[in-house]
């Protein structure tokens, strides 16, 4: 349900299948979910802090799980975002 690629040290593709997603994803077309994952676990706390002053719609709260320290909030067209401390050392 989950595939990582590592396309070069500084890029990781992560595709994972919208049944297993969590939160679970829309059911609808055109959507998709843009992972920020170069930031810290504190970097996490702060932009979600900042996110939820600006009102940002969240659809999952910070939490772990099993690819790192995460949470997801919607752009304005609904589109999702994830802010994620990724943990890539269990992928090879």
């Amino acid at each position: 349900g989950f595939a990582v690629f590592l396309l070069n040290d500084n890029f990781i593709l992560g595709l994972q299948g919208a049944d297993e997603i969590t939160p679970k994803a829309p059911n609808h077309y055109g959507g998709f979910e843009l992972s920020f994952s170069d930031v810290t676990k504190n970097d996490v706390d702060k932009i979600y802090a900042t996110w939820k002053e600006l009102n940002v719609k969240i659809e999952l709260e910070p939490q772990m799980l099993d690819f790192g320290y995460t949470f997801v909030g919607n752009d304005p067209d609904g589109h999702r975002l994830r802010v994620c401390a990724t943990d890539t050392s269990k992928f090879q």
